[in-house]
């Protein structure tokens, strides 16, 4: 009876006086124990239609190949250890500056500079940087101590980038190994993120994969009428770096194509060819930086 009276009026059974209610809505020869038990054997089913949906599903995610997840996500841990890096670092560029002032202004390299400050004593750094008269302030040794420190931090995340272009670089070369050898392991993870697979970079024209990285500019083109990229993430290859600035275009378009054969051979016939693909590339680059 409560289910036949919830299935009329939408509202739960609360008591016998609903018995009533219900029987008003039925023609006497109506068998209300026949439509519970049915009712009941609906619901058995249904429920258990749900849970075979839900075996399904987890038998679909726990087989499924997450490799390029896993590239795309350990090149985000990249940038952000970049990002984290070089603003730690400039700080502690900034705290060094009193101590060690020929240091902080002669060295660029922020890895350099976390490397000397941990290895080697004040005395050492002025030594090796041909210095007789430091015009750093003569610390404490607490304040040399939580310099080094500091120090420390910044190159454990140093490794952490490390061990994440290692980890890109071993996948890479499984699932896309002509992608990757064309475009170096970086860039090919930053276009399959930007793309979001594999299959959409196999699908994906040329022109698409050239432009990746560039979208805001792209958009400002065809909204305000500015000047169309010619490159994206590409601009970072070195291909395209050693370039003239008039024929870097060029070059981009040309690592585009070979980039976009190359998936294409990675997503459907797992060969090897980025030798060949090489070739053909730096042949092309050649002619296209001599016109």
């Amino acid at each position: 009876m409560a289910l036949v009276y919830r299935h009329i009026t939408g509202e739960y059974y609360i008591g016998s006086q609903e018995d009533e209610k219900v029987s008003e809505f039925l023609p006497s020869s109506f068998d209300i124990s026949l439509f519970e038990r049915l009712s009941k054997k609906v619901f058995k089913e249904k429920d258990k239609i749900a849970r075979k949906g839900i075996e399904i599903a987890k038998e679909k995610i726990s087989g499924k190949d997450y490799t390029e997840d896993l590239i795309i996500q350990a090149s985000g841990l990249i940038d952000e250890s970049d990002k984290t890096i070089n603003y730690l670092a400039r700080r502690l560029r900034r705290l060094a500056l009193t101590i060690y002032p020929e240091l902080c202004l002669r060295v660029d390299d922020n890895k350099k500079i976390v490397e000397m400050l941990l290895s080697k004593e004040k005395e050492e750094i002025n030594s090796l940087l041909g210095i007789k008269k430091s015009m750093g302030w003569k610390c404490q040794k607490k304040d040399c101590e939580f310099l080094k420190e500091a120090a420390g931090k910044i190159k454990e995340l140093f490794t952490v980038r490390e061990i994440a272009s290692e980890f890109i670089s071993e996948k890479e070369k499984r699932i896309m190994p002509n992608f990757s050898a064309i475009a170096g392991p970086s860039i090919s993870a930053k276009l399959l993120s930007h793309a979001g697979s594999l299959r959409s970079l196999a699908i994906m024209p040329a022109s698409t994969i050239q432009l990746l990285g560039a979208e805001k500019a792209l958009f400002r083109h065809i909204t305000r009428g500015s000047k169309c990229p010619k490159y994206g993430i590409l601009f970072q290859h070195p291909a395209v770096q050693g370039a003239e600035k008039k024929a870097r275009g060029k070059v981009a378009r040309i690592i585009a194509d070979k980039l976009s054969i190359a998936a294409r051979i990675d997503f459907f016939s797992k060969e090897d060819k980025s030798a060949e693909l090489i070739k053909e590339m730096e042949r092309r680059i050649k002619d296209a930086k001599r016109k």
